[in-house]
C-alpha cells in the first residue's frame, strides 16, 4: 500500500512537471498574427475613409464623417490597435507564459468586435463617394411627395436624368434641394395660365396626386407676367420645379434658374423611415 501511495506521489509530480513546462509561443504566436491582420484592416479602413475626404463630392452627405459616435467608435478603434501593437512587440520574449497567452485571446475577442466598426464605416464612405448617398428632407418644397423629415437615399453612379427624376441637386448659396426634372436640355417649358407645357405639348403630372386623390398642378410664373411665361432650356442644363408649386423655390425664379449638370448630385431611388434618427 505504501508502495502504491509512492507511485501516486511520483506521477503526480511528473504531471506538475508536465504543466509547468508546457509552452505556450505557438498558441500565442497563432493569437498574434490574427490580431496584425485585425489591426491592418482597421488601418486600412482608415486611410480608405480619410482618403474620401479629399477626392468626394458627396462628403457633405457621409454619415461616417457627420456621426460623432461613429468617429468615437473609430478613434477607439485605431488606438486600441496601438496598444496592442506595442504590447505584442514588448511581449515578444514572453510568448510561452501562459499569462501572455490569455491577454493575446482576450484583446483578440475584444478587437474582432471593434475591427467591424472601421470596416462597415469604410463600407458606407465609399459607398457614398461612388454610387449611393442618405439625405433628409427639410421643407415642405416636395410635398405631396416627400415631406419635412423624411428620409431618402440617392443615387450617383452614372446617372442619366430623365424627365420626371426627382434630383438632388446644389443651390447658388451652396444649399442642397430637392427638386423634379421638367425640362431637359434644349427643351421649351411655358407656364400659361396655370399649366405646363414642354416643347408644346401639356405634360402629365399624375405624380402630383395626394394620399386623397386630389391634384394641385397650377405652377404659376415667378418672373414676368404670373399667367404666362416661357423658358428655353439651355444645353447641358435643366428646368426643374418642386412638387408644391405655391411654395417651391425653383427653375420659376432667379435664386435658382435652370440647373447645370455640375450642380445635380443624384437621382432620389428610395425614400424610407430613418428610425435612428426619430
Amino acid at each position: 500500500m505504501l508502495n502504491d501511495l509512492e507511485d501516486l506521489e511520483i506521477i503526480n509530480d511528473d504531471l506538475d512537471e508536465e504543466v509547468i513546462e508546457i509552452d505556450y509561443t505557438e498558441q500565442t504566436v497563432i493569437v498574434k498574427n490574427k490580431l496584425l491582420r485585425k489591426i491592418w484592416v482597421v488601418f486600412a479602413s482608415s486611410i480608405l475613409i480619410l482618403i474620401t475626404t479629399f477626392v468626394d463630392k458627396h462628403d457633405d452627405f457621409d454619415v461616417v464623417l457627420k456621426s460623432n459616435v461613429f468617429m468615437i467608435l473609430l478613434y477607439t478603434t485605431i488606438t486600441l490597435g496601438l496598444i496592442i501593437l506595442v504590447f505584442t512587440l514588448k511581449s515578444k520574449y514572453k510568448y510561452n507564459e501562459p499569462k501572455i497567452f490569455q491577454i493575446h485571446k482576450k484583446l483578440l475577442d475584444v478587437f474582432e468586435l471593434l475591427t467591424i466598426v472601421p470596416v462597415f464605416m469604410a463600407i458606407l464612405t465609399i459607398s457614398n463617394v461612388f454610387m449611393l448617398s442618405p439625405s433628409f428632407i427639410d421643407g415642405t418644397s416636395m410635398e405631396p411627395n416627400f415631406y419635412d423629415g423624411d428620409d431618402i437615399l440617392f443615387w450617383h453612379l452614372g446617372v442619366e436624368y430623365e424627365r420626371f427624376d426627382v434630383v438632388i441637386l446644389k443651390s447658388p448659396n451652396d444649399n442642397y434641394w430637392i427638386k423634379r426634372i421638367i425640362g431637359l436640355p434644349g427643351d421649351t417649358v411655358i407656364l400659361d395660365d396655370g399649366v405646363v407645357y414642354v416643347n408644346g405639348e401639356l405634360i402629365n403630372q399624375d405624380f402630383l396626386i395626394d394620399d386623397n386623390g386630389s391634384i394641385d398642378d397650377y405652377t404659376i410664373c415667378r418672373v414676368g407676367d404670373s399667367s404666362y411665361c416661357e423658358f428655353n432650356v439651355p444645353t447641358g442644363e435643366y428646368f426643374v420645379l418642386g412638387d408644391n408649386r405655391s411654395v417651391s423655390d425653383d427653375s420659376r425664379s432667379i435664386n435658382l434658374g435652370y440647373v447645370s449638370e455640375e450642380q445635380l448630385f443624384g437621382k432620389v431611388i428610395f425614400k424610407f423611415n430613418n428610425l435612428l434618427r426619430d
